[in-house]
């Protein structure tokens, strides 16, 4: 289980595999649900219940600038201010990508031109940002 302490996020031969799971702290991701941000757009995404990092998913791999503000923002509180003031070392941020050929979730960006679905997963590492 993960602490709030900046962890190191694991390397893309540990993460590698057929089931969901945390960047962070590897535990398994079981849900993904609709969220309604505070402006009245709907995004997918969720949490992680072992160390709290919180995910959005671009399905078409070419929202990643939008999604990526929705789930900064979410990650502190749908606070748009403060995750937009926030100290980048103030949290951690990774990218999870689904490569369908292999069926399996990988770490880390990919070439331009890949339109895989991406997770874009954000954790605080700090609570006073």
């Amino acid at each position: 289980m993960c602490d709030n302490n900046r962890m190191p996020i694991a390397d893309d031969k540990e993460y590698r595999g057929k089931e969901f799971r945390c960047p962070f702290c590897l535990a398994n991701i079981l849900h993904i649900v609709n969220m309604d941000t505070p402006f009245g757009a709907t995004f997918e995404g969720g949490g992680c219940p072992s160390c709290g990092a919180v995910f959005s998913v671009d399905h078409s791999g070419k929202n990643q600038g939008e999604l990526y503000m929705d789930t900064l923002a979410y990650a502190f509180g749908w606070d748009f201010d403060a995750a937009i003031e926030a100290d980048p070392d103030s949290y951690e941020e990774a990218v999870v990508r689904f490569n369908p050929k292999i069926a399996k979730y990988l770490l880390g960006e990919a070439e331009r031109a890949d339109r895989s679905p991406k997770y874009i997963f954000i954790k605080r590492l700090t609570k006073d940002a």
